[in-house]
């Protein structure tokens, strides 16, 4: 009975601790790493054969994202000039692609419908992280609804260019 609290009490300090101080890897490289992403959709744009000047536009602004984020998220000092820029820079990824998508994308109902699932999930993320960023900087809630975020939007770009 003694020894199972024992190990009771060592798995709460250690998910305290968790929750208090992520480990270096998780606050400095996890969403440096998955800013790496926004790549991806990038590779998969050069190589189409056919560009409209909005998806240059689109993917110019997403580039500069990339830049940001990693600028940002490979020393993450809250309020910097680097995190507004990032903030700025995000923001405006999202609005760019929000109208592309759906003022000169013809998407099926059933695309549609996906690409405003994962839209609504990505700002839940985005939302959720802001949330948890207010309470404590770079908490492990932070950190993982952020990286949530990047997950979607990286999904996101790809309705741009299917």
């Amino acid at each position: 009975m003694i020894q199972s609290k024992k190990i009771i009490e060592k798995i709460k300090n250690k998910y305290i601790l968790l929750t208090k101080q992520p480990s270096l890897w998780l606050n400095n490289n996890l969403l440096y790493y998955s800013s790496h992403l926004f790549l991806i959709p990038l590779f998969v744009y050069i190589i189409l054969i056919k560009k409209t000047r909005f998806q240059t536009i689109l993917f110019s602004a997403l580039y500069s994202n990339f830049i940001f984020s990693i600028a940002f998220w490979y020393n993450p000092i809250k309020h910097s000039m680097v995190h507004k820029i990032d903030a700025i820079a995000a923001r405006t990824s999202i609005i760019l692609m929000l109208i592309y998508t759906l003022s000169l994308r013809n998407l099926s109902f059933y695309m549609l419908f996906w690409y405003f699932l994962n839209i609504i999930t990505m700002l839940f993320f985005f939302y959720m992280s802001n949330v948890f960023s207010s309470n404590k900087w770079c908490c492990v809630p932070h950190i993982i609804c952020h990286f949530m975020s990047h997950i979607f939007a990286s999904i996101g770009v790809f309705f741009i260019i299917i």
